[in-house]
């Protein structure tokens, strides 16, 4: 049991950030940013065109 309200405002608030980092984890997000595209992951790209082509093929 928490002593008081904060205290487990701040439990609650770090548990779901944990679930949130662990999902991602296990979907395969492990790098900044991240893009995910039609279930792709996107976490490599070098530059606005890189990137813009990929979603203009994946648009089509």
């Amino acid at each position: 049991m928490c002593s008081s309200e904060k205290i487990c405002f701040r439990l609650r608030t770090i548990k779901k950030i944990d679930k949130t980092i662990n999902d991602l984890v296990n979907r395969g997000v492990f790098a900044t940013p991240t893009i995910i595209v039609n279930d792709r992951l996107v976490y490599m790209t070098n530059s606005y065109e890189e990137l813009s082509r990929l979603l203009e093929y994946e648009l089509q």
